[in-house]
């Protein structure tokens, strides 16, 4: 019990998008090598601010796109202000490259085997879909305030699907519900 008590643990800290170096199996600092690598070259490829990583069902500091199906998902800001055609191309490529990196790491899908062995329940799966990855991609102008439409405020990758929220005018708040458009993988 206490050694499926700290494996909880150990995954738990490694999810939720802590930034300091932890100790454990070679097969978790590879995973996680990886997935800061694929932040860093997607925030340098489509010109955004990687801000966070982390698990998309985990409570409180790691929750990122509220989705049970998600094991991790990235965080990123631009201060672009684009419409939705505009950011619908973004979030799409966006999409595709991440889901052809989970694809194709094999950091990953060694994780994922392990991570299924630990807690079965959680990782029902030892194969990677669509719907174990995500993002969300907010917009935010210079004085730290949302753009309004006819611009998109935020646009989550979630489930497979591409989740585009746009900004009260009022408050700021993102508007629910939002525009839902399901994502295809070629």
């Amino acid at each position: 019990m206490i050694n499926r008590l700290i494996s909880i643990l150990f995954l738990l800290c490694l999810c939720v998008g802590c930034q300091q170096k932890i100790k454990g199996p070679a097969y978790v600092g590879e995973m996680r090598k990886t997935f800061e690598e694929f932040a860093e070259q997607t925030s340098e490829k489509y010109e955004l601010e990687w801000f966070r990583m982390g698990i998309g069902f985990a409570a409180g500091v790691g929750r990122l796109i509220d989705s049970y199906r998600c094991h991790y998902a990235f965080n990123f800001i631009s201060s672009k202000s684009l419409d939705h055609d505009e950011v619908q191309v973004l979030a799409t490529n966006i999409a595709h490259d991440l889901v052809e990196w989970m694809f194709n790491n094999k950091a990953y899908a060694e994780w994922l085997v392990e991570s299924h062995k630990i807690m079965p329940k959680s990782y029902p799966s030892t194969e990677p879909e669509v719907e174990n990855v995500g993002f969300k991609l907010t917009f935010w102008d210079e004085n730290v305030d949302r753009p309004l439409a006819p611009y998109i405020a935020q646009v989550r990758f979630v489930e497979g699907e591409l989740r585009y929220y746009y900004a009260d005018p009022e408050t700021q708040a993102l508007k629910e519900p939002p525009l839902v458009e399901k994502y295809h993988h070629h």
